[in-house]
């Protein structure tokens, strides 16, 4: 299953809004799939938006897989991630990378 993060906009700032999306992401999941979300289309996203996005999605014994990433992203979802105490590898967390 594939979550579009550009079906609901292109730029994304807010605690808040990160909560909403998290849980309609996680209403739409199917336990055992491949769980992705998609950063096709994405321009910018907040350290709070990703905190609250990905920060408890990555803490979960199935963790999604990030595609299309914007590089201009990583250094925000890498740094929410951090502060999160989650651990991860990279090549574990991005699937397919935007050039």
């Amino acid at each position: 299953m594939t979550f579009l993060l550009a079906d609901h906009g292109a730029v994304f700032s807010t605690r808040p809004l990160g909560a909403q999306l998290r849980d309609q992401a996680l209403a739409r999941r199917v336990s055992g799939e491949v769980f992705t979300i998609s950063f096709n289309g994405v321009q910018s996203i907040s350290y709070s938006f990703a905190d609250e996005f990905l920060g408890p999605l990555m803490l979960s014994s199935e963790r999604p897989k990030l595609a299309d990433v914007p590089p201009q992203l990583h250094r925000i979802i890498l740094g929410a991630l951090e502060r999160r105490g989650v651990r991860f590898n990279e090549s574990e967390i991005f699937g397919h990378v935007c050039a």
